[in-house]
């Protein structure tokens, strides 16, 4: 099944756009990596989160880095101006975090 085909999946509440992106990225790769919900993503990473539910930025890298499971790689781009064209991103989904100019952070998968 191609991932074009999987709906999205919406955030469970304000601060989870990282956990839905997870849920759908891990739908979307397959591969061997857990087909976890929403939900038992927040419980596997919740040492990991702020009071808010939001999935805390300088743990994220490591966190998923580190967990096996997932089969991911990650990495950091600082800039103001990053642009797609420069990113080394293959054909297939990529979770893409970002500090907006207001001052959160957001996570989208692209």
């Amino acid at each position: 099944m191609s991932y074009r085909s999987i709906p999205s999946i919406g955030q469970a509440h304000e601060n989870s756009c990282w956990a839905a992106c997870l849920a759908w990225w891990l739908k979307a790769v397959q591969g061997g990596r857990p087909s976890w919900t929403q939900a038992k993503i927040m419980e596997v990473y919740r040492r990991s989160l702020d009071g808010d539910g939001a999935m805390i930025p300088e743990y994220m890298v490591q966190a998923w880095r580190n967990d096996q499971r997932l089969k991911m790689g990650t990495m950091v781009f600082k800039t103001p101006y990053a642009t797609l064209d420069r990113l080394p991103i293959g054909p297939t989904p990529v979770c893409i975090a970002f500090k907006h100019v207001t001052g959160f952070a957001h996570m989208n998968v692209i």
